[in-house]
């Protein structure tokens, strides 16, 4: 982003995170070991719109400080770590035209990360906010921001933020007590999909479809707890939970209508997370026994990527679809090639 564009930035969204900080690091992988993701479950990944930075970081609603981690994957360096957030980061997005990195938290606010000015501000929220960031997404110069769990009477809502007027827009409003689960745009469709919910249950969701103005949705409830959600194509939705607490589940969802295409059953593990290649043809689903890569056609594997004793909570492909990334319970980060399975650890 350049300086003008940078400084109008600010005028629009002028406030400003409390003592946030970008370290500038020139830190190493070890040759043989996986990329190191702090001190945190790392269960939020996004890639650069070229596929060279990958930033990390995660906790959820684990309390404390967590930090954002910048790495330049040809050269397996850690680049940056960034400071603020005081409670965990769930999602994190860059923006293709700006490079802007968008981190959404549970301490109530979105941060845009100017990272080569070492610059940051708040989009939305701050530490009288009350209510829990689940997700943001860039779509052309907007981001959709999604609230999850709320406080003090806070109602969640999915907005729209348009980056050069500064205005908002409400999609839609919550009940009191539900927030959303999951987010997952379609920027050439401008369609948003969404799972809402009670954030302190494990009762099933309701998954919505929002054009990105607001004016057409569509709605339908989920017969499953939901683990993970991620979109397709703007007719096809995937989804990862559990319809009877015991047995995880992949489920292959028509957009509009909310019937099952296809279902497979993982087995009895307790939780998996997906996500598509950029192509859709392929699935990426992270959980107890590894990594597997599966067709869309069938869902069944086609390639395992081994994770030894670890285990993966977060997973993420590639813009140009070559390689995946899987962020660990034992706060790693595995890059594997798309194809073979071969892990990048040189």
């Amino acid at each position: 982003m350049d300086d003008l564009a940078w400084r109008r930035l600010c005028q629009r969204f002028p406030h400003v995170p409390h003592n946030f900080r970008i370290e500038q690091v020139r830190q190493r992988a070890q040759p043989g070991r996986p990329l190191a993701g702090g001190s945190r479950p790392v269960i939020a990944l996004a890639f650069s719109s070229d596929g060279t930075t990958l930033a990390a970081s995660g906790g959820g609603l684990i309390p404390g400080a967590v930090d954002i981690r910048v790495f330049d994957l040809p050269s397996r360096e850690l680049r940056k770590i960034c400071h603020y957030h005081s409670m965990g980061v769930f999602n994190l997005a860059f923006d293709p035209g700006t490079g802007l990195l968008a981190s959404a938290s549970h301490d109530y606010s979105v941060v845009l990360w100017e990272l080569e000015r070492s610059d940051a501000i708040f989009l939305v929220g701050g530490p009288d906010a009350g209510i829990s960031r689940t997700a943001a997404k860039f779509v052309g110069t907007q981001v959709v921001i999604a609230d999850g769990m709320n406080f003090a009477g806070a109602r969640a809502t999915l907005t729209r933020a348009d980056l050069t007027s500064g205005d908002f827009q409400t999609l839609f409003e919550l009940d009191e007590g539900l927030g959303i689960d999951h987010l997952e745009v379609l920027p050439l469709d401008e369609l948003v999909f969404v799972s809402a919910g009670d954030q302190r249950s494990t009762e099933p969701s309701e998954l919505r479809r929002v054009a990105l103005d607001g004016m057409k949705q569509a709605r339908f409830p989920l017969d499953m707890s939901l683990y993970d959600l991620a979109a397709v194509d703007a007719h096809t939705i995937l989804a990862a939970g559990s319809s009877d607490g015991e047995q995880t589940e992949i489920v292959l969802l028509d957009a509009t209508s909310g019937q099952t295409r296809l279902k497979r059953t993982l087995g009895p593990e307790i939780g998996a997370n997906i996500a598509p290649s950029p192509d859709g043809h392929r699935l990426a689903v992270a959980y107890d026994r590894g990594v597997e890569v599966c067709r869309l056609e069938s869902l069944e594997p086609e390639l395992q990527l081994r994770l030894g004793d670890e285990r993966g909570c977060s997973v993420a492909w590639s813009p140009d679809g070559r390689s995946i990334a899987v962020g660990t319970v034992q706060r790693t980060i595995r890059l594997f090639e798309a194809t073979t399975g071969t892990e990048h650890l040189a």
